[in-house]
This record gives C-alpha cells, sequence and structure tokens, in this order.
C-alpha cells in the first residue's frame, strides 16, 4: 500500500525523503494537551513520547500540558527533549473528576501559563472534544494557533439511546466542533472511512499512524531471546511464549484470550501464556463507572484462572516500561481486542518478528496491518477461534516464521517512526 495517507490531501514530503532528515534549527513549538503523560503508559503517551526528539530533527520543539498525579506530582519535568507542564488540579484531584473536567482544568492551565508568558505555541493538539472546551479553543484560534484535534478512539454511541439516535447526535456534534480545528489526526484509513460518511471534509483528516522504532524492536536471536527471559524473571520456561500486550481489561479481549487458553493448556504442557500490562483498577479509571466495570471484569476473570488446569502456564506481570524485552523473548503475540484507535502493540510486535493473531476489532485498519493468512492470522471472537489460530502457530514452526517476517516487513513500511514523525512535522509547519 501506500504510504500517504489514501484519500487525504497528499502534499507534503514523500515516503522516500523520510529515511535522513538533517537536524535544523527549531523553528516552532507544538503543544499537546493531554490528560495524563508519563510514566502513565497509554498508547498516545507511548506514540508522541516516541515522536518528541524525533520532531526536533525537523524543527520542531514539542511540549505537553497535562495533569499532576500521584505518581507525577511534579509542576514541570524534562523528558528526552519534552518539557512536561502538569497542572495542580483543583478543588478535586484528577482521579475524581470526570474525563470533561479534567481536559477543561488542564486546558485553562495551559492558556493561562502561555498568557502569563507571551509565549504561545505555533500549534496545539488536543484530545478532549466537548461543548465546554470549545470556549478555549476559540480562544487559540483568536491567537493565531495552529489547532488539531487527535482522534484515537472509534465512538462509543450511548447503549440507553437507539442506536441511529445516538449515531446522529454524535455526528451533529463532530460537524459543529470540526469546524474549530485546522486538522484531524486519525490512526488509520478505517477512520477517514468513518468519518468521512460523517460528514467531515478529507482535505482535515490526516493519517498520522503509531510509530515503530525498530532500533527498540527488532528480532531476537536464540542466545539473546534466553537470556531476556532469564533478566525478565522466566528463566524457568523453556518452552513457546505467547504474550498478550496491554491493559488486562475487556475491551481489549483478555477474557477472551484467557477462555481460548483453556482450550489449549492441556495439549501444550510447555507452553504459557504472559499478560504483560496494567491489572487492576488505575487512575485512568476517571469514572465510577469504569472502575465498576473493571471490578466486573476481574471477578471474572478470576473465575477463568480458577479454571486452569495448570495454573503455572498463564502469568501476569502487571505494567512494564520495556515492553520490546517482551515482545522479543516471545514467541507469538495474541491480541484478540474488541476495540481499539489502532492497536500500537500490533505493529510494535510485527516489528519484533512476532507472528500475531489478532481479531478484526471495531476500528480495525483497512489494509494498515497487511493481508489475514499472509502479514497476520485473523480469528472470530470465540475462543475456540482464538485458540485454533494459536494452536496453528504454536504446531508449526515454519508457519511461525513465515508470518513473522511478513509482518515485520509490513510492519516496518507502514509504522517506521522518521516516516510518521516527517507526516506529523509536516501537519505542524510553520504558515
Amino acid at each position: 500500500m501506500s504510504h500517504h495517507s489514501p484519500s487525504l490531501s497528499t502534499t507534503g514530503p514523500t515516503d522516500g525523503q523520510a529515511s535522513e532528515v538533517a537536524p535544523q534549527k527549531t523553528s516552532s513549538k507544538l503543544a499537546l494537551i493531554i490528560r495524563q503523560f508519563y510514566p502513565h503508559l497509554t498508547g498516545v503517551v507511548t506514540q508522541y513520547r516516541q515522536l518528541g526528539p524525533e520532531l526536533q530533527k525537523h524543527g520542531i520543539q514539542m511540549c505537553v500540558h497535562t495533569a499532576q498525579t500521584s505518581l507525577a506530582p511534579e509542576p514541570e519535568t524534562q523528558l528526552d527533549s519534552i518539557t512536561i507542564h502538569r497542572s495542580e488540579i483543583k478543588p478535586r484531584p484528577a482521579a475524581l473528576m470526570s474525563p470533561g473536567e479534567l481536559d477543561e482544568n488542564i486546558t485553562q492551565a495551559a492558556l493561562s501559563l502561555w498568557e502569563s508568558k507571551g509565549d504561545y505555541p505555533h500549534t496545539v493538539i488536543v484530545f478532549g472534544f466537548t461543548w465546554k472546551l470549545a470556549r478555549y479553543y476559540w480562544l487559540f484560534k483568536k491567537r493565531g494557533i495552529r489547532l488539531i484535534l487527535a482522534l484515537t478512539i472509534f465512538p462509543e454511541f450511548e447503549e440507553n439511546l437507539p442506536r441511529w439516535f445516538g449515531k446522529l447526535k454524535w455526528q451533529m456534534r463532530t460537524i459543529l466542533l470540526t469546524q474549530l480545528f485546522d486538522g484531524l489526526t486519525v490512526y488509520s484509513s478505517a477512520f477517514v472511512r468513518l468519518y468521512r460518511g460523517l460528514g467531515i471534509s478529507s482535505r482535515k483528516l490526516h493519517i498520522i499512524p503509531f510509530p515503530v522504532d525498530d532500533g527498540r524492536f527488532r528480532p531476537a536471536e536464540d542466545d539473546e531471546k534466553r537470556l531476556l527471559r532469564k533478566t525478565l524473571g522466566f528463566g524457568d520456561l523453556d518452552g513457546p511464549i505467547i504474550v498478550f500486550m496491554g491493559s488486562v481489561i475487556s475491551r481489549k479481549g483478555a477474557d477472551l484470550l484467557l477462555a481460548a487458553w483453556l482450550l489449549i493448556e492441556k495439549n501444550y504442557p510447555t507452553a504459557t501464556l504472559i499478560f504483560v500490562g496494567p491489572y487492576g483498577p488505575r487512575e485512568t479509571h476517571l469514572t465510577a463507572s469504569l472502575r465498576r466495570e473493571q471490578e466486573h471484569f476481574q471477578r471474572g476473570f478470576q473465575g477463568l484462572l480458577d479454571q486452569l488446569s495448570t495454573p503455572q502456564s498463564v502469568r501476569i506481570t502487571g505494567a512494564v516500561d520495556n515492553p520490546e524485552d517482551y515482545f522479543r523473548m516471545a514467541d507469538i503475540f495474541a491480541f484478540p481486542s474488541r476495540l481499539e484507535g489502532l492497536g500500537g502493540v500490533i505493529p510494535e510486535a510485527m516489528a519484533c518478528g512476532l507472528p500475531c493473531v489478532l481479531t478484526r476489532f471495531e476500528g480495525f485498519p483497512e489494509t494498515e496491518f497487511g493481508k489475514p493468512g499472509e502479514h497476520f492470522l485473523e480469528a472470530d471472537f470465540t475462543p475456540k477461534s482464538i485458540a485454533k489460530a494459536i494452536q496453528t502457530l504454536l504446531d508449526s514452526s515454519s508457519e511461525r516464521a513465515r508470518v513473522g517476517e511478513n509482518g515485520r516487513s509490513n510492519a516496518l513500511r507502514v509504522f517506521g517512526l522518521p516516516h510518521v514523525a516527517q507526516k506529523l512535522a509536516y501537519l505542524c509547519r510553520p504558515t
């Protein structure tokens, strides 16, 4: 597939220019306004943490405006080349606020900081999308700031409304609010199809996929794989490892994968399934309903764990900050998610040479991950189908190698960090 955004305005740098870019003097400032940033680990955080240093090569200095939390209480910190401004949230902690309230507090704090210094960014990327935020966005526009809205997840329509009415309500709000923005970034061609169907001009849509640094995410030779297993506390495992990467929650299909494992474990006594990611309530569960949903999920997940014939065949690590090491020690990546913006862990796993078992989740890219059967194996949303795909890979080292090599080649072509950074730099260039 072409690396240019399909059906979009494709003026800008060509793919061939993305590999080598000489460092330039910083000439533009990009600000992100986001609820949480590092050390909180989410797909968006990982995406922009990688892009920040790379954008400097294009003359763009990135800063982040976010909330103070118990994990990150400092008002200002430096991460690589990124300055992070953390706002004290009043009258109550960020963890007790609704997402909309938190967005409004951080946005107000960012604007106040810029006004106090008389120094405004050229471009602002925002992730909040409410009527209350619109007044701040109008102020940004009046000050000549280029305003970009990052759309990172497929919309979920309100369950208590008829689907057609919920979709119409969402469509009306989207069309009106997007008049504020100079551009909208999306992860894939699937987003483009959705938002064009809602009446958004293709000229405003820009595909900025999840970037992959192939210096970090690369295959490991057998000796290195054994060393990684020992270093990470899995030195006792000699058999194949299937890894899941991400929050252990319902949306990401962790329960489907564990139910599939119940069909596999007895026939593959040396195989191990490892869930790598947060398990349990998190500060990002900002509402009572999200916390209740996670508690309900955990009860069901524990019930599945209790059914295992060999409990030691499943491990849960909790959150990690070195996901590449867990990919590189593994043999198969399984990710039966139900809903994603893109699923940034997928190209990361592919870049590490892992054959991937995927479900066609809501938001699944039309072409970016390649073809099923060639670049990954596709399963239905049933434990039986997921188990069958995993077993296909467990039964054949040559099939693992074939799918893994094909997936890696495609991932580096579509999601390579220099290529993605150049696309974002072009969007944020001074005009």
